[in-house]
């Protein structure tokens, strides 16, 4: 009776342990499958995050840059004269660079501190929902060019390592959010290709013309 009740369980805990070690091989295939469709790598994590977390205040000359002045909404900005306008529709000359949108704060806004670490955590929930490589989403105080701000970014952990980041600032009942776009892991290569070359570029013109952000007083 021991030996066929012990023969049972055997036969139970033999099914068991296959169906685990399928589980766990087929993930390791699904894994491999999508590091293999993104050139996904963990250096690409590691360098995506650290170049975004120590990315340096900008160093280009704006002196001699124009000025978009806005009367309406109290705020101006520059940015270089030579821009190619290749966005026929674009709201401003520098939008290909830098997008600003302009919002009445909700009802329930609390501190712009609580508001911006709210829209994190749902954007990290969402994204890991979503995103076949997962993403990073953090919140930091800083400045808006003059402003003080608090800077929402989000990291892809893909190869390229696209990083969306959001500065918000706050003035009345108004909320001013400054957004900007790169691929991380383009701007901290070494290559010399005429495309990374340009990303480059595009990356610093977009943080010297942040950098000039500021309230008409």
């Amino acid at each position: 009776m021991n030996k066929k009740v012990f023969l049972e369980h055997w036969i139970d805990w033999t099914i068991a342990i296959i169906i685990m070690v399928f589980i766990v091989v087929w993930g390791a295939v699904q894994r491999f499958s999508i590091e293999q469709e993104y050139s996904f790598t963990g250096d690409d994590i590691y360098y995506s995050v650290r170049l975004h977390k120590k990315a340096a205040p900008s160093t280009v000359d704006t002196s001699n840059w124009k000025t978009y002045r806005n009367e309406k909404n109290g705020f101006e900005i520059k940015y270089p004269a030579n821009l190619p306008e290749d966005i026929s529709n674009a709201p401003t000359a520098f939008a290909r660079y830098l997008n600003i949108d302009i919002q009445n704060k909700p009802a329930n806004f609390k501190d712009l501190e609580t508001y911006v670490k709210a829209l994190a955590a749902r954007e990290q929930l969402e994204g890991n929902e979503t995103s076949a490589t997962g993403i990073n989403v953090s919140v930091k105080k800083t400045t808006a060019g003059s402003e003080p701000a608090f800077e929402k970014a989000i990291v892809g952990f893909d190869a390229p390592g696209n990083t969306t980041v959001d500065f918000y600032v706050e003035r009345g009942n108004q909320l001013f959010v400054l957004s900007l776009g790169y691929q991380a892991n383009v701007i901290k290569s070494n290559e010399t290709d005429s495309y990374t070359t340009e990303a480059k570029k595009n990356y610093e013109i977009t943080r010297g013309i942040l950098s000039t952000f500021q309230f008409i007083r």
